[in-house]
Formats: C-alpha cells, sequence, structure tokens
C-alpha cells in the first residue's frame, strides 16, 4: 500500500462525524483464525515471512483442506511484495471455503499492484458487500479510480474512506486517514485547484507527521502557487521526515 501495510487487523488506517458511528469489525475476526494461526498472522505481519511459511506447511500436513492457512501462505508472499505468487493460494482459500471473504480484500490489493485493476476492482467490490464499513477497500477503490483518471468516483470514494475513519473516532488510524487525504489532493491537482491540494496534503502532514511523501508533495505543488518559502519549509520537513523513516533514502529528484 503500499497504499496497503499488510496486517488483518483494522486496527490501523479523528473527529465525530453527523453520520452514524460505524462498527467496523476487525479483519482478524474475519478472517476467522484459531490460536496457533493467530501467533503465525504475527509474525507475518513482523516480516517473519521464510518462519511463517515453513508453520504453515507443518499446519497445513494436519489441516490440508484449512482456508485460513492456505490464505495466509498467500499472505507470505503478499508481505514479501510477491503478488503474483500469492494469487494462487487466494484462489486455493476461496476453493476450499467460498464464504472466506476476507480473501477477496488482499486479492484485490495483489491484483492492484500487478496492474490488474478491472479484477481488483471486483474484488474490493465484492468485499464490501459484505463489510461495506471497511475503509481501506474504499481507499483501494479510489486509488483504481485514479489510475483511470475517474477522478469524480476517485473523489465519492476518498470521502467515503474518510467519512468512516472519522466514525471510528479515537480508534482511527492517522496514517490511514493521512494516506486519503494525501490522494484526495491529487484529485484537487487534476482539477488544477492547486490551493485545494494544499490544503489537504498539510491536513496530511498535520495528521501524520512521518509521512514524507505528502510533505514532497506539498513542497511541489507550493512552488506551482509560487509560495517560495512556505515550499522550502515543505521540502524540509520532507527530509527529517524521510530521514525518520527510511534513513539512506535518496530523493526523487
Amino acid at each position: 500500500h503500499p497504499e496497503n501495510a499488510v496486517s488483518i487487523s483494522n486496527q490501523t488506517e479523528s473527529q465525530a462525524t453527523s453520520q452514524p458511528v460505524a462498527t467496523t469489525a476487525p479483519r482478524v475476526q474475519i478472517a476467522r483464525l484459531d490460536a496457533a494461526l493467530e501467533s503465525i498472522a504475527l509474525e507475518i505481519r513482523q516480516r517473519q515471512t521464510n518462519s511463517a511459511r515453513t508453520k504453515l506447511d507443518n499446519y497445513r500436513l494436519e489441516h490440508p483442506e484449512s482456508p485460513q492457512a492456505t490464505f495466509l501462505l498467500g499472505l507470505t508472499y503478499h508481505r514479501d511484495q510477491k503478488y503474483g505468487q500469492a494469487l494462487p493460494y487466494y484462489d486455493e482459500a476461496t476453493r476450499l471455503d467460498p464464504t472466506y471473504e476476507i480473501v477477496q480484500h488482499f486479492k484485490g490489493w495483489a491484483l492492484y499492484y500487478l496492474g490488474q485493476l478491472d479484477e481488483s476492482r471486483e474484488c474490493f467490490e465484492r468485499f464490501l458487500e459484505l463489510h461495506p464499513d471497511d475503509y481501506d477497500s474504499w481507499f483501494a477503490l479510489g486509488l483504481i479510480d485514479l489510475d483511470e483518471d475517474e477522478i469524480d468516483k476517485a473523489q465519492q470514494h476518498f470521502n467515503e474512506s474518510l467519512r468512516l475513519l472519522a466514525a471510528l473516532g479515537k480508534n482511527a488510524d492517522a496514517k490511514a486517514i493521512s494516506k486519503a487525504h494525501t490522494r484526495l489532493s491529487e484529485v484537487y491537482e487534476r482539477r488544477d485547484n492547486l490551493e485545494e491540494a494544499a490544503h489537504q496534503l498539510t491536513m496530511a502532514m498535520q495528521l501524520y507527521p512521518d509521512h514524507y511523501e505528502a510533505a514532497y508533495k506539498l513542497s511541489r505543488i507550493l512552488v506551482k502557487l509560487g509560495r517560495t518559502e512556505d515550499a522550502k519549509r515543505a521540502y524540509d520537513q520532507y527530509i527529517i521526515a524521510r530521514e525518520r523513516v527510511r534513513p539512506g533514502m535518496s530523493s526523487p529528484e
């Protein structure tokens, strides 16, 4: 995620709204993992994918028809950004249990990263039919819309993601909110509304100061607006945040 940090918890990605409060079911509940598999899922989140694969292979020897273990095996490759290798396991998990809907969310992301946008959209829409309050899937649809230059749809989907995040109140993930504002800025930039694009990016940085991508984009927008000093400050923020998060990473320029 990429955009999407691989996690089967919704304890990620504010203020209250006038909308009814969403009751977002944690993905760990949707995944229906037993204790043994939950400990392996934790290893996957911690990027200990080789160890997780070994344990999953052993688990599947005793439970060959387990859709959960098969899904997690795919998730180990997903975590390693080997999306093509993840897909067969996602499909196998669905074959083993067509009602195991968590697979659709992660299959959607894998297909997105492989550039298969139509198939990716279908997966996210299928997942949202059952879990309409999943903000990350709405965010994903917005990304697909941006890639297809459907900016009105993108705006609707990013705003829906933000609405659901706001409904979570203190439990909302600041990083996810920041990402949504950052992508929403691209909608306004494509409409040549640079002031609103800058506003969205400013909010993104205020909510999550480690979001160096937002700081870099803000500096670029401010240059276009002729706000040279503000642009320099934003670029300095970018350098500081990037070094904090990814020391030694080179600038995109």
